[in-house]
C-alpha cells in the first residue's frame, strides 16, 4: 500500500507501453520538464496503453500530479498530451467487460452485457455517463415516427429524452436508475408496426470507436442545392473547415469529414434541428476503420511487397497486416490493419514503393467505399449530344405541335429536352439533346452514369413510328400533279416538293406514308406523259446589243422569216422566232446570217463637234442624212458616239457627219476675257444667239464661253459666220493699266478690303478693275481701263485714297503685349464695325533688336583681307561676280528671292535645274550646284540647297542638324565663288523666310560660317575679296550686323576701321528714336575669333591636365609619351607616328635598349620632336595596367624635370580599351602619383586624341569629371569650356555667399576661402613655386635643420642678401630672391615660439604674398624641430593664421598653399590636425551647416580668360560689366560723377561734359551748385543718350549705395530703360562703363523690371473719329485684363537669392512688372499672370517663412541646451542645425543618430553618447542642459495622428470617434445659455496639427507655467471666422493684422470668447453660401489678466508702479467675470479644432 501511495498513472499512451517506454522515462526523469524525477517507470499490468510512475518523493509526486496534464513530443508520432492521475483514482474506476469491438458498425452491446438486464442491474455496469443520465440504445427494424416512438416509451417513464443516433436508431435517456430496469426488461419491443431492440448504451466506449471528425448525413432530396450543402454544415459546425463526399448512387447520403475537432453533440444536435430546403437532416456518427485502399501502378507491386511495407512503422507509419484484397472498381489494393489507428496514420502519408507513387484513402466496407477527406467534385455529365436523324423527319415534327409535344413529353420524363431547328435556319442532320438536370442539385448523382444511354434510346424509339418516302421528278412534273398530291396532307401525312434537289417528299405516320404512296407514283407517271408532248414545240431568240442594231437587223431579215412567227423587243434587245424545231432552225439561221454582215465602230469627231451632234435627235438625223442617201447606217449615243451599219456602208457614214458639222475655238487674251464680262457684251452675245436661232431653227450651233477660250460646234455654215462676226467685236476692246503708289502694303490692304473703291459711282461708270499690288518694295494699287477712260480712272482713284487716316501706337506695358495678342482678332473685329482696319506687330525684347532702318548698309573687315557687306535691297540689283540663289531640295523657285531670280534670270534657269533634278531625282540640304545664269548681270549663279527649319529633328552635340547644313551651305557657295575666279560674291539671308529659321539663329550661323571661311584661307591667295549679304527686310539686316557684333563684343576685340556715315539708334525697346538713312559701319574683327574657346581641363592635385585634339606629333612640350610594343619599335597607329616623327636616331636608341617588360618605361631623346624626351612606355592592355604604367611615366618625368608632358589616348587602338575606361585610368594614374610624390616639378600635362570619337568621349569624362568635383552647376561650364557665352550663368550664383572652410577629397586638403591648403611630404627646397617660406633665426642665417638645407640649396647670392638685410626683430619678415631654388622669392620668418606667434607670422607672410603678388607657396611645418612645439598645436595655427588673413580678403592673389613635411611623423600629426581643424572651423562658420558651395570672382576669372565684359542678372533684370568709353555709350541715360558745382573737368566726368558739348556744359551751370548727396538731370547734348544724369561723387560705399539709388528711382520716374555708370569711387584713370538695364537691391525701396515686349497697332480708317473708337476699344480691353496685386509679408527679406532670381524671372516669363521692397511686392500685368505670378511668390515666402521658422526653433534650441564634442580633451559647441537634430534625436529616445556634414556621414550613439565618422574615428559627445530641459522638445499631443515627416496636416475627425462625439457635445451645450437658445448641428470638426505653431505655443506656455506655476494659465475659448480667413488661420495661425474687422474695444488684438453661443453671431462667424458657419475651439494663453480698453496695443504691466515690471498677458472685458479675451502675440493662442456647423431654423 506504501508504494501505491507513491504510484501515478499515465494515460493517453498513442502506443503500446514497450515501443514508447525510452521516451517516456526520458521526459519524466526530467525534472524541469515534468515537475518531479520519476524513481521508475513501469508497464500498466492491465492496460498497454497506461504506464505506472513510481516517485520516492512524495513532494516530486505532488508536482507532477498538480501539473494534470503534460504534453510529450514523441517525435514521429508527435506531440501527444498525456494525462497522470493518482493510482488509487484509476484502481477504483469500473473497468468495462471486454469484448469483441466491430468497428465499423454502429456499437451494440454483447450478449454478455445484455444478460445482465434480465431482473437487476449492478452498480457497475449502470454508472451513469453523466449525473443522474442512464443510456439505452434503441434499434428499428424498419422506419419509426419519433413522436410515436417517444409516447411509446413513457409509459416507462414520463421524465425521458430520445435523440436520433442515425438512421432506425435512437439513444433514450433514463433519469434513474429503476426506470432503466423497467426499459432493458423487455428486450424487443413492437413500435409502429417494427421491431425495437433496447440494450445499455455505453457512450464512452461508444465515442471511442467512433471518428470525432467524420459523420453521415441522410435526409437529402434530389433537389438539393449543392451549394448550400457546406453553408448548411458551416451553420452547424461554427463554420469549421470541411469536405463532404457522396456515400450512395442516388447522392442522399454524404460523409462530412472536418480539418479539426469540433463539438460533437453540438452539431448532432444542430443538424437533428435544422432543416435544410424544409429537408429534416439526420446526422450520425462514423465509426473508425481498420482498412485503407491503396491506388497507384499496384499491378506492379507484389502483395508480399506491400505486405511489408505497410507493416513495417517506420517506412509506412502502418502496423499489423490482417488481411490485403483486391478491390476490383478501381483496380486498387484493400489492406486491413489489426488496429484501426494504423489505418488512419497510413491514410495521412504519401507513399513510394519501387519507384511507384501510392496514394492510400481509409476504406469503409460497410459502403464499399473509400474516402478521400476532400469534397467530392461534380459530376461530369454531358451537357449535350447529338443524334443523327433524317432532316426532313426532324422538320416535320418539329412543325407538327401533335408530335412535338409528344416527344418533349417522352423526354421530359428522363431528364432531357430536345433542340431542333427553327424556321430559317439551315435543318441540320441531328438532334441535340440536354440535360435538364439542375446542375446544383444532388440529383446530379444519380443521373450521371446512364443519362445519355437512356436519353438516346427513348429518342430513337419515338422515331420508330414516322416514315419518310422521296422521288425524284422533275419541276415540271411537280406542276402539273402539285395541288392534286397537296390534298393528300393532314397532320398524319406531309407532302411536299424540294426543287433543290428535285425530290417529291411524303413524310408521316409509317402506316399513311405506305398507303398513300402508290397514288402519288400513279400521277407522277401520267403527268411526264403529257409534257413530252408540249416539248417538241420551240421558241428561240437572237440577242443584240443595242436598239439601233434591233431595228437595223430587222429591217434586213423581216421579209425572209415567212414560215415562222417573229417579233421583236426593244426592252429585250432580242429578235423571237417561235414554231416548229426545223423551221424555227432555218430561220435563225437567216437572221444570224444578216446579223453577222453589222458593224460597230466609234465615230472620231472633236469633242465639241461630238457634244454638239449628242445635242441632235439621232432618229431623225439618220432619217434626214443616211437613209435618203441609200446608207444603211445609225448612230449609237452611248459613253461615246458609235456608228452600226453594214461593212459597206460604215465609211460613208461618218464621211457625211464630217461633211456636214464642223467646229471652231477663239482663244481669249486676259484682256478680251474681261470684255466678255461687262454688259454690253452681254447685250451683244444675245442678240447674236437670237439671230443664230432664227435663222437655223435653235439647233444650227452650240457656243461654249470660258475665261480662256470660246468654242463654236455645229452645222458648218452656221459655224463660219457666228466665228466671224465674234472675233470682230473683240478686236474692238484693248484696256490699259496704271499703278497708282502707296506707302505701305497695309494701306494697301485697307483699300482692298474696307474701302469697296470699285463701287464708287464715278470709278464703276467707267468699267475700272483696281487690282492690289503687295510687294514690300513698292506697294500700290494697279488700275485697268480702256485706254481713252484710264486718266479719269486714275484721278477718281487718288481722290478716293486721300480720304484715308492712319495713326500708330505704341504699348509697351507689362503685360499689354499678351492682351493685344490675345484679343487681336477681336480687335480686329471690333474696328471693321467702326469701319477701320488694325494691324498688331509684337517685337520681342532681344538684345540684337533694333528699330527698323531705311537702306541700311554695314561693312566690316574681315581677317585684314575680306570685307563683308550687310546691305538692305534687291540681291539681283546688286553687282557681283557670283550670285546665290537659296532653293529646296526639289530644286522649285517656290520662295520670293528664287522668284526674284527668276523673273530676272528668265526661264532658262528653270529649265536648267529642272533637267538637273530629272538626272539626280533629289538633292541634299547643304549642297551647291552651278546652274544657267540666263540674263542675270553675274558670272556664276550657285544655287544653295537651303534646309527647312525643324525638318531635320535631331541634333549632333546640342547643335541641330539644320545649323549645320546651313553652315556647310555658306562654305561651299564660297568655296565655289573661290574656285571660279570670283572677287566677290551677294548671298540672301539664308535660311530666313520660307525655310523656316528664326532670323536671329540665322543671322547666328549664316555669319559664324563666313568669318569660319575667311579665318581658315590665306589672305594673299584669294580671289574672293567681297562678301555682299543683302536682305530687302531691314530688320533682318540688323540682326545679322548684331551677329557679327555679338561675336566682336564677346572678345572685346571689336575696333572701327573707317568712319561711320551715320551713328546707330540707341539699342531700345521702343521705336521713338529717329530713323537714319543709308547708315555704314566698319568694325574689324580678329583673326582668331573662331579659336577662342577655351580647351577643357581638370584639376588633379594642383597640376592642370589639358584636353586637346590634334597630332601627338605636333606638340611642344619638355616630354612626349610613346605607347608602344615590348620591342619599342610598333611602326603602326600613334606610336608609328611619333617614331616616324623622331626619326632614325630615337629608332637606334630603342633598339639599344632592347625589349622591355610588360609594364617596362624607358626615356629617349626627342629627336625630331619638339620635345626633350620620348617616355617610351610599354602599352598596356588593361585598365589596371594603365594606372601603372601612368604613375611610372610621371616618375621618369620628374627624374627628368619635366615640366611639361603630351600623352596620346592609351590603349583605344590595339590595346582595345574604351576611350572612357582610358581617360578614367589615366587620371587615376595621376592621382595615385601626385597623391604619393613628397614634390612633382610637373605643371602641365596634355592628352592628346586623335581620332574624334575618342576626343569626345574624353571631353565628356572631363565634364563630369569637373561636375562631380564642384558639386553645382558651375563646374559643367568650366569643364565644357565652350566659351564666354556662359558666363552670366555661371556669374549669377556669386553672390550666394562663401564657404569659408571646405573640405576636400584628399585627407590631406583643405579649401579656405577658396584658397586650397594642401600637406605634403617631402623636401621643399626641390618645390616649383612662386615662394618658400623659411622659418630662420634673427640673423637669417640658421644653417641647420630645414632652414639650413633651404640656405644651401638656395646658394650665396641668397645668403648675401640675408646678410644685407641684417638682423631682424623677434616677429620679422623679409624677402630675397629664390637664388638656386626652382621659386621666385624667398620669405624669411623669424620662427616663432608660441602658437599666437605662428598665427601672427603665418599672417605676416601671406600679406607679403598680396603685396608680390605670389600665387603659389610652400610653408615647412614651422616650430616643429628646434622649436619643439606640439606638431598638433602648429597645424592648428598655421590654419588658423591662413583663415584670419584670407578672410579679410576680397579677391586674394593666392591659389595654392603647401605645408611641406619632411618626416612621417609629423606628416600624419599634420593630417590628423587638418582634419580635426577643417571639423572645427566649418562647425563655427554660421553657414556650416549648409551645404552651398560657391566660386570666388578670381576663379571665374581663370576658368573664362577670353571674357571682358561680365554680365549678370540681379533679379530678371541685366548688369553689364564693360569696359570702354562710357561716352560711346547708346543707353538711354548716362551718370556723370561729378562735384557740387557739376563742372569737374577731369577723368571721367570731363571726358563726358567734353564729348557732350559746350551746351550741356551751360545747361550745368545754370543748375547750380547741388548738395552734397544730390543729382541733377540735362539733356544729352552730343551724346548718344537722351538723358545725362549728373551726381556729386561720393567716397564711400554707404554714400554710392545712396546715390545710386536715388538716381536709379529717378531713371524709374522717367521712364528710362537703360542707364550707363562709370565705376564709381575709382580712381579717374580709367574710363570704365558699367552698362546697367536695371537694378533690383535690397537697399531701394522699390525697383522693377523695364522691357516688355513692344506692340505697335497700326489702323487706318477714312475717319478719325473711328480711330479714336479703336484707341479707346484697346484702352478698355487693357485696363479690364490687366490688373495689379500686393504681395505683403515680413519674410520678403529673407528670400534666398535663387528665389529672387526665381521671382525676377517671372517678369520674363510672365511679362509682368514687379515692385519689390522690403515687406510688400507689387505685381502688375495681365490678370492670369498676375494670378500666377502671385500663387509663385507667395509659395516662395512661405518657403522663407519656414526657414526663418526652422532657424529660430535651432536658435531656441542652442539657448536651451547644448551639445559638445571633445577634441583633445577640449570640448567644442556643434553647431546650431546638428545641436536641434541631436536634441529631437535624444527627446525620441533614438538608440543611434546619423547625420552628415560637409559631404561625410556620422554616426551617434545616444547612449554612449559618443560619434563615430565613416573611418570608425570616435570621440565624445556631452549634452549640456542651459535652461530647463523640458522646453527643448516638444511634445506633440496625444490625440495627434503619425503626421509622416511632414509640418502640417488637417485631419477630418470621424463622426463616430470619442473625440468627435466629445468635442461636439461640449461645442453644441457652449451654443446655448440662459438667454441664447442656437439649434446647431455640426458638420465637421477638422484637427489642426501645425508643427511649428504648436512648438511656438507650448514653449510660451511652458515659459508662463514656469513662471506662475500655481495659476491658470491655459483656457480653452472661441473664437468665430469665415471661411477665406480660416484657411489663413490654418496656415500660419491667428494673425493680429486681423484685428478691427469686427471690433477693437478692448485692444488691438486677436478676440476669443468663453463660450460658443458669442460666436456664433453672423458678426464673427458669417455663413458662407451653403450655410456653413466657422468657429475654432483653441487653446489660449490666458495667464495674467489686465482690464481691456480701446486701441491697446499691449497689455498693461503687471505693477503699473514698477517700471521694470513684466506685462500681463491678457486684456479681457471684466477682471473678475471674464469673458472676451485679447491676446497681443500671435503665438499665444493655438487653433486646436476648426468646427463647421450650421443653424437650423
Amino acid at each position: 500500500m506504501a508504494e501505491n501511495a507513491s504510484l501515478l498513472v499515465v494515460e493517453n499512451l498513442p502506443d503500446t507501453f514497450d515501443s514508447i517506454k525510452p521516451k517516456l522515462a526520458l521526459y519524466f526523469q526530467n525534472k524541469r520538464r515534468s515537475g518531479g524525477e520519476v524513481l521508475e517507470i513501469r508497464d500498466h499490468p492491465e492496460d498497454k496503453r497506461k504506464a505506472l510512475l513510481l516517485y520516492k518523493d512524495a513532494e516530486a509526486k505532488k508536482k507532477v500530479l498538480a501539473k494534470g496534464v503534460h504534453e510529450v513530443d514523441f517525435k514521429q508520432l508527435g506531440v501527444v498530451k498525456l494525462q497522470v492521475r493518482p493510482f488509487e483514482d484509476a484502481k477504483n474506476e469500473v473497468k468495462p467487460t471486454a469484448q469483441p469491438v466491430r468497428l465499423e458498425n454502429s456499437v451494440q452491446l454483447g450478449e454478455a452485457a445484455a444478460s445482465r438486464h434480465t431482473k437487476a442491474i449492478s452498480e457497475e455496469a449502470v454508472t451513469p455517463a453523466h449525473k443522474g443520465d442512464y443510456l439505452v440504445l434503441l434499434s428499428s427494424s424498419g422506419p419509426v415516427d419519433e413522436e410515436y416512438l417517444r409516447l411509446y416509451f413513457e409509459q416507462y417513464s414520463e421524465d425521458i429524452e430520445i435523440t436520433k443516433k442515425e438512421e432506425n436508431r435512437w439513444i433514450l435517456k433514463c433519469s434513474n436508475k429503476n426506470e432503466l430496469e423497467e426499459t432493458l426488461h423487455v428486450k424487443e419491443h413492437t413500435v409502429d408496426g417494427s421491431l425495437v431492440s433496447v440494450e445499455l448504451y455505453d457512450e464512452k466506449a461508444e465515442e471511442e470507436k467512433c471518428d470525432p471528425r467524420r459523420f453521415i448525413l441522410t435526409g437529402f432530396s434530389e433537389d438539393t442545392k449543392l451549394r448550400l450543402i457546406s453553408v448548411y454544415i458551416q451553420s452547424c459546425s461554427k463554420g469549421a473547415e470541411h469536405s463532404w463526399e457522396v456515400l450512395d448512387s442516388e447522392g442522399l447520403k454524404i460523409v462530412v469529414t472536418f480539418k479539426q475537432d469540433i463539438d460533437v453533440k453540438s452539431f448532432l444536435q444542430k443538424c437533428s434541428k435544422k432543416k435544410l430546403q424544409n429537408k429534416d437532416i439526420a446526422a450520425s456518427r462514423l465509426e473508425h476503420t481498420d482498412s485503407v485502399l491503396v491506388q497507384g501502378q499496384t499491378s506492379n507491386i507484389m502483395e508480399d511487397t506491400l505486405n511489408l511495407y505497410f507493416s513495417n512503422f517506420k517506412r509506412s507509419k502502418g502496423g499489423t497486416i490482417t488481411s490485403v484484397t483486391g478491390e476490383t472498381g478501381t483496380g486498387g489494393v484493400i489492406v486491413t490493419f489489426q488496429d484501426c489507428l494504423a489505418a488512419q496514420r497510413v491514410a495521412k502519408e504519401q507513399h513510394m514503393l519501387c519507384g511507384v507513387r501510392l496514394t492510400a484513402h481509409l476504406y469503409y466496407r460497410r459502403f464499399q467505399k473509400a474516402l478521400t477527406g476532400e469534397t467530392c467534385p461534380t459530376p461530369n455529365l454531358p451537357s449535350k449530344t447529338a443524334f443523327p436523324v433524317n432532316p426532313l423527319l426532324l422538320n416535320y415534327i418539329n412543325r407538327t405541335k401533335k408530335y412535338k409535344d409528344e416527344l418533349e413529353t417522352v423526354l421530359r420524363g428522363i431528364d432531357c429536352k430536345v433542340h431542333i431547328h427553327n424556321e430559317g435556319e439551315i435543318q441540320p442532320h441531328e438532334a441535340i439533346l440536354e440535360h435538364t438536370c439542375d446542375s446544383d442539385s444532388l440529383s446530379l448523382y444519380r443521373v450521371a452514369s446512364s443519362w445519355e444511354s437512356d436519353a438516346k434510346q427513348t429518342f430513337h424509339s419515338f422515331l420508330d413510328q414516322f416514315k419518310v418516302h422521296q422521288l425524284i421528278i422533275e419541276k415540271e412534273v411537280w406542276e402539273k400533279i402539285a395541288d392534286e398530291c397537296l390534298e393528300l396532307s393532314n397532320t398524319d401525312l406531309k407532302v411536299s416538293f424540294e426543287a433543290s434537289t428535285s425530290m417529291l417528299v411524303l413524310v408521316g405516320e409509317k402506316d399513311r406514308v405506305i398507303s398513300v404512296r402508290d397514288k402519288v407514283e400513279r400521277c407522277v407517271k401520267k403527268a411526264k406523259e403529257e409534257l413530252l408532248e408540249i416539248r417538241n414545240t420551240i421558241e428561240r431568240k437572237v440577242i443584240v446589243k443595242n436598239r439601233e442594231e434591233l431595228n437595223l437587223l430587222w429591217n434586213l431579215v423581216y421579209d425572209k422569216l415567212e414560215d415562222v412567227e417573229s417579233s421583236s423587243d426593244d426592252g429585250a434587245l432580242a429578235l423571237y422566232l417561235k414554231g416548229h424545231r426545223d423551221k424555227v432552225d432555218k430561220a435563225e439561221k437567216v437572221v444570224k446570217e444578216a446579223k453577222s454582215t453589222l458593224i460597230t465602230q466609234a465615230l472620231n469627231l472633236p469633242t465639241c463637234t461630238a457634244e454638239f451632234l449628242k445635242s441632235l435627235d439621232l432618229e431623225e438625223f439618220k432619217l434626214d442624212h443616211f437613209l435618203q442617201n441609200g446608207i444603211r447606217a445609225a448612230i449609237l449615243n452611248h459613253k461615246s458616239l458609235e456608228i452600226v451599219a453594214v461593212q459597206n456602208d460604215a465609211k460613208k457614214a461618218e464621211d457625211k457627219i464630217k461633211e456636214l458639222l464642223k467646229d471652231e475655238v477663239i482663244s481669249l487674251t486676259h484682256d478680251q476675257t474681261k470684255a466678255t464680262k461687262i454688259d454690253e457684251w452681254n447685250r451683244f452675245f444675245s442678240e447674236l444667239k437670237e439671230e443664230v436661232d432664227s435663222s437655223s431653227s435653235g439647233c444650227g450651233i452650240s457656243i461654249t464661253q470660258t475665261d480662256t477660250k470660246i468654242t463654236l460646234a455645229g452645222f458648218s455654215s452656221v459655224v463660219a459666220d457666228v466665228t466671224r462676226k465674234l472675233k470682230g467685236y473683240l478686236e474692238n476692246k484693248r484696256p490699259v493699266t496704271e499703278v497708282i503708289p502707296l506707302k505701305e502694303v497695309h494701306e494697301v490692304d485697307f483699300i482692298d478690303s474696307c474701302m469697296k473703291v470699285s463701287e464708287v459711282p464715278e470709278i464703276k461708270a467707267m468699267d475700272v478693275t483696281i487690282l492690289p499690288v503687295r510687294t514690300q518694295a513698292s506697294p500700290g494699287l494697279k488700275v485697268i481701263a480702256a485706254a481713252d477712260n484710264i486718266k479719269s480712272a486714275v484721278a477718281a482713284v487718288e481722290k478716293q485714297i486721300a480720304l484715308i487716316a492712319f495713326e500708330k501706337c505704341l504699348y509697351n506695358k507689362a503685360g499689354e503685349s499678351k492682351v493685344l495678342e490675345k484679343h487681336q482678332d477681336t480687335l480686329k473685329a471690333r474696328a471693321k464695325e467702326f469701319g477701320c482696319m488694325l494691324w498688331l506687330t509684337i517685337q520681342q525684347d532681344t538684345p540684337t533688336a533694333l528699330p527698323v532702318l531705311a537702306a541700311q548698309s554695314y561693312s566690316h573687315k574681315l581677317c585684314d583681307a575680306f570685307y563683308l557687306h550687310i546691305a538692305q535691297g534687291h540681291i539681283t540689283k546688286r553687282k557681283a561676280d557670283a550670285l546665290v540663289c537659296p532653293l529646296n531640295g526639289d530644286l522649285t523657285f517656290d520662295n520670293p528671292i528664287a522668284q526674284e531670280v527668276l523673273d530676272v534670270g528668265g526661264d532658262e534657269i528653270r529649265n536648267d535645274c529642272e533637267t538637273i533634278i530629272k538626272d539626280r531625282q533629289a538633292t541634299g540640304a547643304g549642297e551647291v550646284i552651278l546652274t544657267c545664269k540666263g540674263k542675270l548681270p553675274v558670272k556664276i549663279l550657285i544655287v544653295a540647297v537651303t534646309p527647312i527649319w525643324g525638318k531635320c529633328n535631331y541634333t549632333v552635340r546640342g547643335n541641330p542638324m539644320e545649323n549645320m547644313y546651313l553652315s556647310l551651305s555658306v562654305h561651299r557657295c564660297l568655296q565655289t565663288a573661290e574656285e571660279n575666279q570670283c572677287a566677290s560674291i551677294a548671298l540672301p539671308a539664308l535660311g530666313c523666310g520660307s525655310f523656316g529659321f528664326p532670323v536671329s539663329e540665322s543671322a547666328r550661323v549664316v555669319m559664324k560660317a563666313i568669318l569660319e571661311y575667311c579665318e581658315s584661307k590665306p589672305s594673299s591667295l584669294q580671289n574672293l575679296k567681297d562678301i555682299y549679304v543683302i536682305e530687302p527686310d531691314g530688320r533682318i539686316i540688323q540682326q545679322l550686323n548684331a551677329a557679327v557684333k555679338d561675336m566682336a563684343s564677346m572678345l572685346g576685340q571689336t575696333n572701327a576701321t573707317g568712319k561711320a556715315a551715320a551713328t546707330l539708334p540707341a539699342l531700345t525697346a521702343t521705336a521713338a528714336s529717329p530713323v537714319p538713312v543709308a547708315s555704314t559701319v566698319h568694325a574689324t574683327l580678329p583673326s582668331f575669333l573662331l579659336k577662342a574657346t577655351s580647351a577643357p581641363t581638370v584639376n588633379v592635385s594642383g597640376v592642370t591636365v589639358t584636353l586637346k585634339k590634334g597630332d601627338v606629333t605636333k606638340e611642344t612640350v619638355d616630354a612626349i609619351v610613346n605607347s608602344t610594343n615590348n620591342s619599342l619599335n610598333l611602326d603602326s597607329g600613334v606610336s608609328g607616328a611619333i617614331l616616324n616623327a623622331a626619326g632614325s636616331s630615337v629608332v637606334d636608341e630603342c633598339t639599344k635598349l632592347g625589349s622591355q617588360p610588360s609594364d617596362g618605361v624607358v626615356c629617349t631623346g626627342g629627336g625630331n620632336l619638339n620635345c626633350k624626351h620620348i617616355i617610351q612606355m610599354v602599352g598596356p592592355t588593361t585598365t589596371a595596367g594603365i594606372i601603372v604604367s601612368v604613375e611610372k611615366v610621371l616618375q621618369e618625368c620628374d627624374n627628368n624635370k619635366v615640366t611639361s608632358v603630351a600623352f596620346p589616348s592609351i590603349g583605344t587602338g590595339r590595346g582595345g580599351i574604351k576611350p572612357k575606361d582610358s581617360i578614367v585610368s589615366v587620371l587615376k594614374g595621376f592621382e595615385n602619383y601626385f597623391s604619393k610624390s613628397a614634390s612633382t616639378g610637373l605643371k602641365s600635362i596634355f592628352m592628346v586624341a586623335f581620332e574624334q570619337k575618342v576626343y569626345d568621349s574624353f571631353q565628356d569624362y572631363f565634364a563630369e569629371r569637373n561636375l562631380q568635383s564642384s558639386g553645382n552647376t558651375k563646374a559643367t561650364n568650366q569643364a565644357s569650356a565652350f566659351g564666354p557665352q556662359t558666363v552670366p550663368s555661371v556669374l549669377s550664383f556669386i553672390n550666394q555667399g562663401q564657404v569659408h572652410v571646405q573640405s576636400m577629397q584628399s585627407p590631406s586638403q583643405v579649401k579656405i576661402y577658396n584658397v586650397t591648403v594642401t600637406i605634403k611630404k617631402g623636401d621643399i627646397t626641390t618645390e616649383t613655386v612662386k615662394g618658400i617660406v623659411n622659418s630662420t633665426n634673427t640673423s637669417l642665417n640658421l644653417n641647420s635643420g630645414v632652414s639650413g638645407a633651404i640656405f644651401k640649396a638656395a646658394g650665396s647670392s641668397v645668403q648675401d642678401e640675408c646678410k644685407a638685410l641684417g638682423s631682424q626683430p623677434a616677429d620679422g619678415l623679409v624677402v630675397t630672391s629664390g637664388g638656386s631654388l626652382s621659386c621666385d622669392f624667398i620669405l624669411h620668418m623669424v620662427g616663432p615660439k608660441t602658437m599666437p606667434g605662428i598665427e601672427s607670422q603665418v599672417e605676416k607672410a601671406l600679406q607679403e604674398c598680396e603685396k608680390k603678388q605670389i600665387t603659389t607657396i610652400s610653408f615647412p611645418a614651422i616650430g616643429t624641430g628646434a622649436g619643439g612645439l606640439s606638431p598638433n598645436g602648429v597645424i592648428e595655427s598655421m590654419l588658423q593664421g591662413f583663415k584670419n588673413h584670407l578672410s579679410l580678403q576680397r579677391a586674394s592673389i593666392l591659389k595654392l598653399i603647401y605645408i611641406v613635411v619632411a618626416q612621417d611623423k609629423i606628416f600624419d600629426e599634420f593630417t590628423d590636425g587638418l582634419k580635426q581643424w577643417t571639423l572645427e572651423a566649418q562647425d563655427e562658420c554660421p553657414d556650416s551647416d549648409d551645404d552651398s558651395d560657391s566660386k570666388s570672382e578670381s576663379e571665374y576669372e581663370d576658368l573664362f580668360p577670353l571674357v571682358n565684359n561680365i554680365e549678370i542678372k540681379m533679379g530678371s533684370i541685366k548688369v553689364q560689366a564693360v569696359c570702354g568709353d562710357i561716352t560711346k555709350e547708346k543707353t538711354d541715360a548716362i551718370v556723370n560723377s561729378t562735384t557740387t558745382t557739376l563742372n569737374l573737368t577731369s577723368g571721367v566726368s570731363g571726358a563726358i561734359l567734353k564729348a557732350a558739348g559746350q551746351l550741356v556744359v551751360d545747361e550745368c551751370t545754370a543748375l547750380g551748385v547741388q548738395q552734397s548727396d544730390g543729382f541733377a538731370v540735362t539733356k544729352p547734348g552730343n551724346l548718344q543718350v537722351k538723358h545725362i544724369i549728373h551726381m556729386v561723387g561720393q567716397t564711400t560705399v554707404p554714400a554710392i549705395t545712396q546715390s545710386m539709388c536715388k538716381v536709379l528711382k529717378a531713371c524709374e520716374n522717367m521712364k528710362i530703360q537703360s542707364v550707363s555708370f562709370p565705376a564709381l569711387g575709382t580712381a579717374p584713370v580709367k574710363t570704365v562703363s558699367s552698362r546697367v538695364q536695371a537694378v533690383i537691391s535690397n537697399t531701394s525701396p522699390t525697383a522693377k523690371a523695364v522691357k516688355y515686349p513692344v506692340s505697335t497697332v497700326e489702323v487706318y480708317s477714312t475717319s478719325k473719329d473711328g480711330i479714336s473708337k479703336v484707341k479707346e476699344c484697346i484702352k478698355d480691353l487693357i485696363a479690364e485684363e490687366c490688373s495689379s496685386s500686393d504681395i505683403d509679408s515680413e519674410h520678403i527679406s529673407h528670400l534666398l537669392d535663387a528665389e529672387r532670381q526665381q521671382i525676377a524671372q517671372l517678369c520674363e516669363k510672365q511679362q509682368i512688372q514687379l515692385e519689390i521692397g522690403q515687406r510688400k511686392i507689387t505685381v502688375s500685368g495681365k490678370r492670369d499672370d498676375v494670378l500666377t505670378a502671385a500663387l509663385t511668390i507667395n509659395k516662395l515666402i512661405q518657403n522663407a517663412k519656414e526657414r526663418d521658422g526652422r532657424k529660430q526653433e535651432e536658435k531656441r534650441m542652442k539657448k536651451t541646451v547644448r551639445w559638445e564634442m571633445f577634441i583633445h580633451g577640449k570640448p567644442k559647441a556643434l553647431g546650431s542645425r546638428i545641436n536641434y537634430e541631436l536634441e529631437v534625436a535624444y527627446h525620441k529616445k533614438e538608440k543611434t543618430y546619423v547625420y552628415s556634414h560637409n559631404g561625410k556621414s556620422y554616426t551617434v550613439d545616444m547612449g554612449k553618447m559618443q560619434q563615430a565618422d565613416q573611418k570608425g574615428n570616435v570621440i565624445k559627445l556631452k549634452r549640456m542642459p542651459l535652461t530647463d530641459s523640458e522646453t527643448a522638445i516638444i511634445e506633440q499631443p496625444e490625440s495627434w495622428t503619425n503626421m509622416k515627416n511632414k509640418d502640417f496636416e488637417i485631419i477630418v475627425l470621424a463622426p463616430n470617434t470619442k473625440e468627435f462625439l466629445k468635442i461636439s457635445k461640449e461645442f453644441v451645450k457652449s451654443c446655448n445659455s440662459s438667454s441664447n437658445k442656437n439649434n446647431v448641428e455640426v458638420v465637421q470638426i477638422e484637427r489642426i496639427q501645425h508643427l511649428k505653431q504648436w512648438q511656438s505655443y507650448a514653449v510660451r506656455k511652458q515659459t508662463l507655467d514656469r513662471k506662475y506655476p500655481k495659476a491658470t494659465n491655459e483656457r480653452i475659448l472661441y473664437h468665430g471666422t469665415t471661411k477665406d480667413i480660416c484657411q489663413r488661420i490654418n496656415k500660419t495661425g491667428f494673425n493680429r493684422s486681423f484685428c478691427g474687422r469686427n471690433t477693437t474695444r478692448f485692444g488691438q488684438g486677436t478676440y476669443f470668447a468663453k463660450e460658443a453661443y458669442y460666436s456664433c453671431h453672423n458678426s464673427y462667424s458669417n455663413p458662407d453660401e451653403n450655410g456653413h458657419k466657422y468657429i475654432y475651439r483653441a487653446r489660449v494663453i490666458t495667464g495674467k489678466l489686465c482690464q481691456g480698453i480701446e486701441n491697446l496695443k499691449e497689455p498693461t504691466p503687471v505693477n503699473p508702479n514698477d517700471p521694470n515690471s513684466d506685462l500681463c498677458d491678457c486684456a479681457v472685458d471684466s477682471e473678475k467675470t471674464p469673458f472676451i479675451f485679447v491676446i497681443f502675440c500671435d503665438d499665444g493662442a493655438y487653433p486646436e479644432y476648426l468646427i463647421t456647423f450650421k443653424i437650423l431654423n
